[in-house]
């Protein structure tokens, strides 16, 4: 599974039947313009005010679209963040909360995935998702989601049903094969994601209890390599951080405690973390007990 968070979709503008990407970001065009929208489009003579207003804000949209692109490809996520919600905002203003805005709500996903916002990006895909339920992509992205946060059951859950819309008596089914190979390799990278995580917590756990170092350092070696895919796992963060603490590293256990990211405020008081972070904080007191009396000697 790619390590990103996907990149943006650059089909035509608000199309949702071709174009998107996935895995690492492609090279999105970049835009031409160096000014506001209001430089770019100037109602035409005779159109009606609302219809101008609207077809305004139609082009904002798709220039705001475009430089979100350009931005994630330059691995600029923050202010691709900013364009797609811009773009939104005009988006909506132009035709409400209309099927073709998924990508839009999909490419934001991406971005927000990228900055330490799993939560927020789950949003957008699940919205994209909701908007278009043919946005295969979108789906894909939503399983992405759901796994750095450890949750591979609700990943596999969505995909599945993605699955059974895609079936041929289904009156979502299309004669492209790609979305169906698409979610099936998906499916088949989330299984195997699941097995790899679970394998490596139970080789740390193992470890942690036994004093094995060589298996901790094992346990930790796979842990890192998983990481990108699985980065805010709680699951995985507590496996972490009691191997750590087993090996005899607190500085390092509380640095994994540590939300570095955007998280609901209860995850700070989990119960495993503090327990954890008081353990740490125990063992480094008596370092630095032992530190300062070897000193005195």
């Amino acid at each position: 599974m790619a390590a990103n968070g996907g990149g943006p979709a650059s089909a035509t503008p608000f199309s949702t039947q071709g174009g998107q990407a996935s895995g690492t970001a492609p090279a999105a065009k970049p835009s031409s313009s160096r000014g506001g929208p209001a430089e770019r489009v100037q109602p035409a003579a005779g159109v009606a005010p609302q219809a101008a207003q609207q077809a305004a804000k139609r082009a904002e949209a798709s220039l705001y679209k475009e430089r979100g692109n350009t931005q994630y490809a330059a691995q600029q996520y923050g202010e691709a963040d900013t364009s797609y919600t811009t773009a939104l905002a005009a988006h909506t203003a132009a035709l409400g909360s209309a099927p073709d805005a998924a990508v839009l709500y999909s490419n934001r996903a991406g971005a927000r995935l990228m900055v330490g916002r799993p939560g927020a990006a789950l949003e957008d895909a699940l919205r994209a998702v909701q908007l278009d339920p043919r946005f295969f992509r979108a789906v894909s992205r939503a399983a992405t989601c759901y796994c750095r946060m450890g949750n591979f059951k609700a990943a596999k859950a969505i995909l599945d049903r993605a699955l059974d819309r895609m079936s041929a008596s289904s009156s979502h089914f299309q004669a492209a094969a790609w979305p169906l190979q698409d979610l099936y390799k998906k499916l088949r990278e989330v299984e195997g994601l699941q097995a790899a995580t679970r394998q490596a917590c139970a080789v740390l756990v193992t470890a942690a209890g036994s004093g094995a170092v060589d298996k901790l350092g094992e346990g930790l070696a796979a842990l890192a390599e998983l990481h990108p895919q699985v980065a805010y796992s709680e699951a995985v963060a507590a496996a972490k951080a009691c191997a750590l603490l087993a090996a005899g590293k607190p500085s390092e256990a509380l640095a994994v405690c540590d939300l570095g990211y955007e998280a609901p405020p209860s995850l700070a008081r989990a119960p495993w973390r503090l327990w954890l972070q008081t353990q740490a904080q125990y063992h480094l007191g008596e370092l630095q007990a032992r530190r300062l009396g070897a000193g005195c000697q």
